[in-house]
């Protein structure tokens, strides 16, 4: 029979070595891909299509109470 002896400080040591190692290169991807998106081109938005025609009503004076003619927009 054999006798196998662990030394337990030593295997969790190198266990967070290498969860410090994997914090680190999630980083570092992290890092790249914010780069990454801030070379994108941004394009700027779209001016409005519609536009109101004709360009402005005009509203007779009137008396209170009596609808004015009726204005297409």
């Amino acid at each position: 029979m054999r006798q196998i002896t662990i030394d337990l400080g030593a295997y969790v040591e190198e266990k967070k070595r290498r969860e410090r190692r994997g914090g680190a290169v999630v980083a570092m991807l992290a890092i790249v891909a914010a780069l990454v998106v801030l070379a994108l081109p941004r394009t700027p938005p779209k001016p409005p299509q519609l536009a109101p025609t004709p360009e402005a009503l005009t509203f007779p004076t009137q008396p209170v109470g009596i609808p004015s003619a009726a204005q297409v927009a």
